[in-house]
């Protein structure tokens, strides 16, 4: 679950469009990277309630000492929706990939 939630959220950063991906190796792209807000993120984005959803299920899993109650076919559904979401993201213009970044509150994190 951590995996299929991390890889929805790492799709949605504004990093490539704010500094540009070929610069992910500099300590600007890390800082913008390490910033976006997740629960503005959850109020701003378009896929919000697969985030939120993927999020409270990360955290079930990765927090919570009881066994994870979701079933195979369950996670499988995950994955596969944050799959197709990672994909839809791919298509958006590089122009609406920056007016997102712009309005999402940035929090430093160390």
């Amino acid at each position: 679950m951590s995996d299929t939630y991390h890889a929805l959220f790492h799709a949605l950063t504004c990093a490539d469009a704010l500094v540009g991906s070929t610069k992910r190796n500099g300590s600007t792209w890390v800082r913008i990277y390490r910033s976006l807000e997740h629960s503005k993120a959850k109020v701003e984005l378009t896929f919000a309630l697969l985030l939120v959803n993927l999020q409270k299920k990360r955290h079930e899993a990765d927090y919570d000492p009881r066994p994870f109650t979701s079933g195979l076919s369950t996670i499988r559904s995950y994955v596969s929706d944050a799959a197709l979401a990672i994909s839809d993201l791919k298509s958006v213009s590089l122009d609406r990939k920056q007016e997102v970044a712009a309005i999402l509150p940035l929090k430093t994190r160390s």
